[in-house]
């Protein structure tokens, strides 16, 4: 089958976050920008903060969607490896969206 916009939009999403780890900088007033605004993702009523919260994925941005269908979208594609990479990479950064899938009660 053809490969869609959209599996090649996620396969640069994850290349760009996961190019240079935020570990490796040499400077640490340098980060992956790309990674930062991953784990920023949330709510459109909630407000992204910057430095520790971000890094931590604790900070929220208005995003415009919300957590809930961000999740059921992932969940709607998880046989793929791409989409089971960035749900892994939203799990462990963003606080928002672990705390909404750990408050599911479908499977």
């Amino acid at each position: 089958p053809p490969v869609e916009l959209a599996d090649r939009s996620l396969q640069v999403l994850l290349l760009l976050t996961q190019h240079l780890p935020p570990a490796l900088f040499p400077d640490p007033m340098l980060s992956n920008h790309f990674l930062a605004a991953l784990r920023c993702v949330g709510d459109a009523d909630s407000a992204c903060g910057s430095g520790a919260e971000a890094e931590e994925g604790r900070a929220r941005q208005g995003a415009g969607f919300s957590v809930r269908r961000l999740h059921d979208a992932l969940c709607a594609r998880l046989p793929e490896e791409a989409t089971l990479v960035l749900l892994y990479l939203l799990l462990h950064g963003n606080r928002e969206l672990l705390d909404h899938a750990l408050s599911r009660s479908d499977p």
